[in-house]
């Protein structure tokens, strides 16, 4: 019986391996069929051998070519299989294209397909093959919540009809549909115009979900007011961006829980480090879980692992770093001066909020978040969380989104407030967001830095913190009312934005769903941005815009009874005290000198002063 379980076992093993082979072959060939023995460019003259064989491979490729060209001429585009993209091979990239390319010329294709068509980074190049070289006619997009197929409820399929060469001036789209009878009576149809793709998806081509035409204005008036996120150009912002330092897979050997910490005499301080009696640092491991909107610590790990894990939610009456795991200062690169710009990875459309970015210390990040850095300085960097985290630009990504990751394919092509728009309201913007992003000592050297940049001796260094429910809210009200003044949105299309209506699977009805309409943020930021309108934006930034009576009654106090304490020189001498204390006495002092003098703001690395680590090449950014 042993025996006979041991062979089962290895002609399992053998044939997955068999399996792997194949598919390794397969993938290789479609990638190679176009060039079975090398690439010859006419061009250039230039040969590249792919194969050796007994004959010479030039003359094989010729020889090939010569043949191909002989072939029946209805077969257009030379071959199979070369518009398959990057990344995987997916069979109904496979599948589509080869139908295509056996028609005949004025042919339709009609498949279903997954919904990966319209919005993978893989599939650019088929879909500028369809919509390009042809006329792409539908695109009819189905979320399997009535099961019509046997597979997940959330995925989703979608209908296509092609036309091979003609022209494509517009698609006939829908998305997020449920009922077959919908396809059969075309209903809840959207003309996509050709334009349209381009204009939102400059790179790759990628289809927003849009269902109604006020959708689709919206977002080309969004479009008309911003650059995109991934432009180089004077007014871009010269996107950088990179996964976590550390996968949490293969960089393991690097983690350590804080039970060993403790058994090592690490004790953790007000910065969310732990240290030990030789001062020896070890730096906390961020998750996504961790992570909110403007919120450098909305979890602490509580106990478990894997898919049983359990975090809670960290007040900010009482705001401290508590990570599953630690990485020892001497397996990081630690930058003290710097912070992170950072962007959850893993998303749906369908949550309550889709972006989360906020603002972290230079501690280690896993690949469940993206840093995100930008080529004009310090003080542009720390923007970004208050655009990505606004309705509007949510409202972009919960549209473009098809997958589950938002990753840098989708992030290129938000579309971005142009810098200028911003430095016309720097002052008011930086204080602000710094109450917002990072009310906690564990920044006091950031705030130091800003103070000298923006003449900030007058106010307090905490008195302002957004700490309580109430100041948060309103904060985020403010710069919600005028981001989406900025980006040349009137008052009805934001509160399209923000309708309260759950019959839209992506809409932002439930945020704060559980309290009472009047308080809901959805309802208080469109409060400020019919303000905003009335008075106009300069006015309404000298105003301190602050919510209705009864309003600020249910919310309670705005400020904790000790940030009402003391003196703004009192509270920078604290700054200063926590800043020696996470920079140490020397590094503090040319911290100071870097600043006084002017000449560089110890906040800004270029690309070439980024270090690299001792072992695989962990960085910063």
């Amino acid at each position: 019986m042993q025996i006979q379980l041991f062979n089962s076992n290895f002609d399992i093993e053998l044939n997955w391996l068999r399996y792997n082979d194949f598919y390794r072959e397969f993938s290789n060939y479609s990638k190679m069929v176009s060039n079975p023995f090398g690439l010859y460019q006419d061009k250039s003259k230039v040969f590249i051998p792919l194969a050796k064989t007994k004959k010479s491979s030039e003359n094989l490729h010729v020889t090939w070519k010569k043949l191909r060209e002989k072939t029946n001429k209805s077969f257009v585009y030379g071959h199979s299989f070369k518009y398959q993209g990057t990344g995987k091979l997916y069979t109904y990239k496979l599948f589509s294209e080869l139908s295509l390319i056996l028609l005949k010329k004025f042919g339709r294709l009609g498949i279903i397909i997954p919904s990966g068509i319209y919005s993978d980074e893989g599939s650019k190049e088929l879909r500028n093959l369809f919509i390009n070289s042809n006329k792409w006619e539908w695109l009819y997009s189905f979320e399997n919540r009535q099961k019509i197929f046997s597979i997940d409820s959330r995925f989703k399929f979608n209908p296509i009809i092609i036309t091979k060469n003609g022209d494509t001036d517009f698609i006939k789209t829908a998305f997020m549909q449920h009922s077959l009878s919908d396809w059969e009576e075309a209903k809840n149809v959207l003309s996509y115009k050709k334009e349209q793709i381009k204009k939102f998806s400059p790179f790759n081509l990628a289809f927003l979900e849009l269902k109604t035409e006020k959708d689709a204005k919206i977002i080309e008036k969004i479009y008309n007011n911003s650059v995109l996120l991934g432009d180089k150009d004077s007014n871009g912002w010269n996107l950088s961006y990179a996964q976590g330092d550390f996968n949490m897979t293969s960089d393991s050997k690097y983690f350590i829980k804080r039970q060993k910490l403790e058994e090592q005499g690490f004790k953790p301080d007000l910065y969310g480090r732990w240290v030990n009696e030789n001062g020896e640092l070890s730096l906390p491991l961020y998750q996504g879980a961790m992570i909110n909107q403007f919120d450098f610590s909305h979890s602490a790990y509580v106990s478990g692992s894997g898919n049983s894990i359990t975090w809670k939610v960290v007040p900010w009456t009482s705001k401290y770093i508590g990570s599953q795991f630690y990485i020892f200062l001497e397996n990081y690169n630690f930058q003290r001066y710097l912070f992170k710009v950072i962007c959850r990875i893993q998303a749906r459309t369908t949550d309550t909020r889709t972006l989360i970015s906020t603002v972290l210390p230079s501690y280690p990040c896993g690949n469940s978040l993206s840093v995100i850095t930008y080529g004009y300085g310090v003080n542009q960097n720390i923007v970004q969380p208050v655009i990505l985290n606004s309705f509007v630009v949510d409202f972009i990504i919960r549209i473009k989104l098809g997958g589950a990751n938002i990753n840098l394919f989708y992030l290129e092509e938000l579309p971005m407030l142009k810098l200028d728009q911003i430095k016309n309201n720097e002052h008011f913007f930086y204080y602000t967001i710094l109450n917002l992003t990072i009310p906690h000592n564990c920044f006091s050297y950031i705030w130091f830095a800003f103070k000298e940049m923006f003449a900030l001796e007058k106010f307090s260094f905490n008195k302002n913190w957004a700490l309580t429910p109430h100041e948060r809210l309103r904060l985020r009200c403010i710069l919600d009312a005028i981001v989406a003044e900025l980006y040349g949105l009137d008052y009805e299309d934001f509160a399209w934005i923000l309708r309260d209506d759950p019959s839209d699977p992506k809409g932002f009805w439930r945020v704060d769903k559980d309290k009472p309409k009047e308080l809901r943020q959805t309802t208080l930021t469109l409060l400020a941005f019919k303000r905003l309108k009335e008075i106009g934006l300069d006015e309404f930034i000298k105003e301190d815009w602050q919510f209705p009576q009864d309003i600020q009654e249910k919310l309670g106090a705005r400020f904790l009874d000790w940030q009402l304490k003391g003196t703004p020189e009192e509270s920078w001498e604290e700054c200063k005290y926590h800043a020696k204390q996470i920079l140490g006495e020397e590094e503090f002092k040319n911290f100071i000198q870097e600043l006084e003098s002017g000449n560089k703001n110890p906040l800004i690395v270029k690309e070439e002063e980024i270090k690299y680590g001792k072992e695989d090449d962990l960085r910063l950014f």
